[in-house]
């Protein structure tokens, strides 16, 4: 019973999401400016160039990869 009050009561403590880069003490600055074209079929901006800030607020995940 102990364990599950402690679970119960780390679960409330929680912070809220993050909305904005400064909430994950992330300088926006160092969120590189790009522009691609979206080159998925089912979006609704398929064929467009979409910029990164047009994503930031939403989540958003960078890979960068290289292959040889």
């Amino acid at each position: 019973m102990m364990l599950l009050t402690l679970l119960v009561g780390l679960a409330s403590a929680a912070p809220p999401p993050a909305a904005l880069p400064e909430d994950c003490q992330l300088n926006p600055a160092a969120i590189p400016a790009f522009t691609l074209v979206d080159e998925n079929p089912n979006s609704a901006t398929y064929g467009q160039d979409v910029s990164s800030s047009e994503l930031l607020g939403p989540v958003l995940v960078m890979y960068w990869a290289q292959a040889s």
